[in-house]
């Protein structure tokens, strides 16, 4: 019975120390937090947030004095700061790569440190209004960055501000959709993921969305289908249509109509004139993506018009043509 009381002691005692470490390295305070975990690996010598955590405060302690250094010499702006130590982050997490709980907890509250450092810097620059930086992808990074810390209603703020500046930027518009939805606001998540992948499917970073329900679950659906890797990003929005998992529509604009058809036109003309892109099938299947897309956009306009089954019948068939799986299940789904 004593040794038990002693082992609950000693947990007790190294779960206090943990809690500290995690709130001292969240603060920046690496020299404290290793100092903590020096205590939890004296009474538990195998406690794996101990020594991924040990290695955490010397790979960021000599590395954010020496930013500061540099900075203090160099007299970098705050988006130099900010980028340097963004590069530095990158660099950290492929050095890193942690899996065990054990450790993800202790990455987060760097992570809280660090990218929360970054971020101070870039929303500095925002207000000085540094003309040599690019306010789109200024904007995004911010966004980028607050959606990492959990931030959502401010990473929704400034991927506003994207696409204000940015209209046709497709990223922004799919991180965005992705805010939303960890807000738990599906029908924005899906209106805003369905004109992100109209837009342009190829400019969105789909590792991005790895925790996109949405997302995830088109995937899983595409995976009964034989469908080559480069050209998997241009038939999600297809599937997503065919599936009803980006179900909440909007109507399109008359000089939206004209310019899908217009690129409908393009891209038919394309494949007449380039024979190499019909030689190569990963290529190949990208332009039948990107078409039966367009047609699908099409389809839905058309479904909405009263007397407009002739349409409907002709966007059918092309649909048909390019594609009877597609077709078979759009109809099917009817």
């Amino acid at each position: 019975m004593r040794g038990k009381n002693n082992t609950e002691k000693m947990a007790l005692s190294v779960k206090q120390h943990l809690t500290f470490a995690l709130s001292f390295l969240s603060d920046g305070c690496f020299s404290d937090a290793a100092t903590e975990f020096k205590e939890i690996l004296k009474q538990d010598f195998a406690n794996e947030s101990a020594e991924i955590g040990g290695k955490y405060c010397n790979y960021w302690k000599s590395r954010i004095e020496k930013l500061k250094k540099g900075r203090d010499k160099k007299s970098l702006s705050n988006y130099e700061t900010g980028s340097l130590l963004y590069e530095e982050w990158k660099k950290f997490i492929s050095t890193f790569k942690v899996s065990k709980e054990s450790e993800i907890v202790v990455l987060d509250s760097v992570k809280q440190y660090v990218l929360g450092l970054v971020l101070e810097c870039l929303k500095k620059t925002e207000i000085e209004g540094d003309s040599v930086v690019n306010r789109a992808q200024l904007f995004a990074l911010i966004g980028a960055l607050s959606k990492e810390l959990g931030q959502f209603d401010n990473a929704v703020c400034y991927f506003q501000k994207v696409i204000q500046i940015d209209h046709f930027n497709a990223d922004a518009y799919a991180q965005l959709g992705n805010c939303y939805e960890l807000q738990g606001n599906e029908r924005a998540a899906k209106i805003m993921m369905r004109e992100a992948f109209f837009l342009n499917p190829a400019a969105i970073d789909i590792a991005k969305l790895e925790n996109s329900q949405l997302i995830a679950k088109i995937s899983s659906v595409m995976k009964q289908y034989d469908i080559a890797a480069d050209a998997f990003v241009f038939w999600i929005p297809v599937y997503a249509r065919v599936y009803n998992i980006l179900d909440v529509k909007r109507e399109l604009m008359t000089n939206e109509i004209v310019r899908i058809q217009k690129e409908i036109s393009d891209i038919k003309n394309e494949l007449e004139n380039n024979a190499e892109i019909l030689k190569n099938k990963n290529e190949a299947e990208k332009f039948r993506a990107m078409l039966v897309m367009r047609y699908l956009w099409l389809y839905d306009y058309f479904l909405e018009k009263e007397n407009a089954g002739d349409e409907l019948k002709k966007v059918e068939a092309c649909i048909k043509e390019l594609s009877f799986t597609v077709y078979n299940i759009l109809k099917n789904s009817i």
